[in-house]
């Protein structure tokens, strides 16, 4: 979808039928309004990648079914986390939007679906997580990988 204005990007969210929508045209700026409004509006979707050199915005909108998934996932890892003893040792990061510096020429920024750490090297506020659960339907292994590899780099 090519932005053009922050409502018609949220009327083109509502209409969609899976759980990822790829805006294009995104300013670093417009990134930031979209944020702002989600949050006054109490929306659900994620920024899952944001890349301000490529203008290109990929939204989560979490549906039941991607939900279970991560949430399933994240607790399989917690528990055995906390099998091993180790339950003290580790931080829920959650989904909250991670930004990164990537020189002078752009910014990035991700939210994964579910983020955690070892204490204390993650306890600082905006601390990277070691830990990433990403779900979705709609994204091939190569988007994955090529994803996952983004991460990293930031």
């Amino acid at each position: 979808v090519r932005f053009t204005k922050t409502q018609d990007l949220f009327n083109a969210i509502d209409h969609t039928s899976g759980d990822s929508l790829t805006g294009t045209n995104v300013s670093l700026i417009n990134s930031t309004e979209i944020g702002r409004t989600r949050e006054k509006q109490g929306r659900k979707f994620r920024f899952r990648d944001y890349e301000s050199n490529s203008r290109v915005l990929i939204i989560t909108i979490p549906t039941y079914l991607h939900e279970e998934l991560y949430k399933r996932l994240y607790n399989e890892f917690v528990g055995q986390v906390r099998d091993t003893g180790l339950k003290n040792s580790w931080r829920d990061i959650g989904s909250a939007t991670r930004l990164a510096q990537q020189g002078y020429s752009g910014r990035s920024s991700k939210e994964g679906d579910s983020t955690g750490g070892p204490k204390p090297q993650r306890a600082a506020k905006g601390a990277w997580p070691t830990l990433v659960i990403e779900a979705g339907f709609v994204f091939s292994v190569q988007e994955l990988e090529e994803y996952a590899c983004r991460l990293a780099e930031v």
